[in-house]
């Protein structure tokens, strides 16, 4: 990653396109599983886009999807789609958008860890990598993108099989992306680089520890907040007269 584009001194435009624009393909499948029409899609990514071209001075680049679908937030309300019904179909998309994300990681030997004797770590070149690679030349470093990869694409295969079959509640597989993935990230991070700030934890996995956390005690109740079953008719949804509500 570009340190010059990453810094305190970056202009808005460079993180913008440093940290949003590579996963712009990302959020048009996303929108596409919100709305058939293509023109509506692009226009929640736009909106989207807007909302993160604004907010980019607080965005750090750790966890751009993340923000991204917190910046989509707003969107789903103002269009007036249910929420978690929504989440549900963006869960596939995520652990889709993320698979892909690391195989240019890979490519260009992005987020290289530490040094290992793993038969799947990365050899040390003698060329530039996109990160710094710890070990001697010709010695092997984790390659946490790898374990993200495989781990995305495990959560991606539970999630379209989970799909086929009747989900006892809207919110469900987000809720299961959420602990799954946030359990993979947890123990990924010890073979990353990170400042663990004298707490033994980096910033991700403090922030893994809470969604993880949050989905698990979400998924015992077996309900989200706003809330039913899958097959309730929805919150947004107004009652014919004479029906009771």
């Amino acid at each position: 990653m570009d340190a010059s584009a990453s810094g305190p001194a970056a202009t808005a435009d460079e993180r913008f396109a440093l940290f949003v624009l590579p996963e712009v393909e990302v959020l048009l499948r996303v929108a596409r599983t919100l709305t058939p029409n293509h023109a509506d899609a692009e226009d929640l990514v736009q909106d989207t886009l807007i909302r993160a071209y604004r907010a980019i001075d607080r965005f750090d680049g750790a966890h751009p999807r993340a923000g991204g679908l917190a910046l989509g937030l707003p969107v789903i309300r103002r269009a007036g789609l249910p929420l978690w019904p929504v989440l549900d179909g963006v869960a596939p998309g995520l652990a889709l958008g993320i698979a892909i994300g690391r195989v240019g990681d890979l490519v260009v030997a992005d987020h290289l860890g530490k040094p290992t004797r793993f038969a799947l770590g990365f050899v040390c070149p003698s060329a530039d990598t996109a990160s710094p690679c710890v070990a001697p030349i010709g010695q092997a470093v984790h390659q946490p993108a790898l374990y993200d990869l495989l781990a995305a694409a495990a959560i991606l295969a539970v999630l379209f099989l989970l799909r086929r079959r009747p989900v006892p509640y809207h919110g469900h597989l987000m809720l299961l992306f959420g602990a799954l993935y946030g359990s993979a990230r947890f123990v990924e991070d010890f073979f990353r680089i990170d400042e663990t700030h004298g707490t033994g934890l980096s910033g991700s996995q403090w922030t893994a520890v809470t969604v993880v956390a949050l989905c698990t005690w979400l998924l015992a109740r077996r309900r989200t907040p706003e809330s039913g079953r899958r097959d309730a008719p929805l919150a947004h949804t107004s009652s014919q007269p004479g029906e009771s509500p």
